[in-house]
């Protein structure tokens, strides 16, 4: 009877003890159970944030083809500008050879002008002369008048002459005037197109600034994809992602050490493992814990190569 006494209270003690360890197995369970309901819970919220990243993926695409459309019409408009000038600026050379022209020409009438008038004063005096011999010459009075019809005649075709040339004179004065105006009509236009220009780098700036940011959007999208692959154990969709942030940034460190990761435990590519790690050793601060893991990752491999 002893002897079952204390079998039977091994028993109870026995009972106790696998009633605690079920009890413990319990609370693991729930444990268990209210981390894969949490686990579901960030599965279902980083499906819906790659949902929404490839939708803002599609807009920075179509934003992005907006802008090349936009910077190809300002080129074209820049280029049709630089032309115009060009243009304008020949003109403007044109018009200055035309106005020389027009000078010299000036100077030649004016000197024409007084030599014919000086003409006119000889003819005058020549005819005060002969008025003065009029009575000396009666016996040739026919021939006399004959002379004088004909110094009228010829006084006549200089007064025509002097009057055509001032009429010309007029028409360079009023072309001269219309070059003045079209001259001051390009000086407008060139002001105009100064500003344009001037105008057009500080466009292009801001462009290029909206580039800078669309490209630092698409390298984020593409490096949380990356991450959301290795959390899915999908490591050769997580390097394409990876490989696509290092085309928009060569040297984000994050990136190379998420690569180095993934060859040296994965998929066991010595090398790429050991190239990515350098390259994120570059720029990584010493006192990290993920530099330590690199450097131990390299020289362990370094040293079984080197003693190999």
């Amino acid at each position: 009877m002893q002897e079952k006494e204390k079998s039977h209270s091994g028993l109870k003690v026995r009972e106790k003890e696998l009633l605690a360890k079920e009890q413990e197995l319990n609370s693991t369970v729930k444990d268990y159970e209210d981390k894969f309901a949490f686990i579901q819970g960030e599965k279902a919220a980083l499906l819906s944030q790659i949902k929404d990243l490839k939708i803002n993926e599609q807009a920075y695409k179509a934003k992005i083809d907006e802008s090349n459309i936009v910077l190809q019409g300002r080129e074209r408009v820049l280029l049709e500008a630089k032309h115009r000038e060009k243009e304008s600026l020949v003109k403007q050379d044109d018009y200055a050879l035309k106005a020389q022209d027009y000078q010299i020409k000036l100077s030649r009438m004016e000197n024409e002008n007084t030599s014919l008038r000086a003409q006119l004063q000889d003819v005058r005096a020549k005819e005060d002369t002969w008025q003065g011999k009029n009575e000396e010459f009666n016996r040739t009075l026919k021939d006399k008048d004959k002379t004088v019809a004909d110094l009228r005649q010829y006084n006549e075709e200089l007064l025509n002459q002097l009057q055509s040339q001032q009429g010309n004179l007029r028409e360079m004065e009023t072309v001269l005037g219309h070059l003045q105006k079209k001259n001051r009509l390009l000086l407008g236009d060139n002001k105009v197109l100064k500003r344009k220009v001037e105008e057009y780098p500080k466009r292009l700036s801001q462009v290029a600034i909206l580039k800078d940011r669309l490209v630092r959007d698409n390298a984020v999208l593409h490096y949380n994809l990356g991450v959301f692959h290795i959390q899915k154990q999908e490591y050769a969709e997580a390097i394409a992602e990876f490989e696509k942030v290092l085309d928009l940034n060569p040297s984000d460190n994050a990136t190379h050490y998420n690569l180095g990761i993934i060859y040296a435990e994965y998929l066991n590519n010595k090398p790429k493992a050991i190239l990515h790690f350098k390259r994120y050793l570059l720029n990584a601060s010493q006192e990290d814990k993920d530099t330590q893991r690199a450097k131990k990752y390299i020289m362990t491999w370094e040293k079984w190569e080197e003693g190999k």
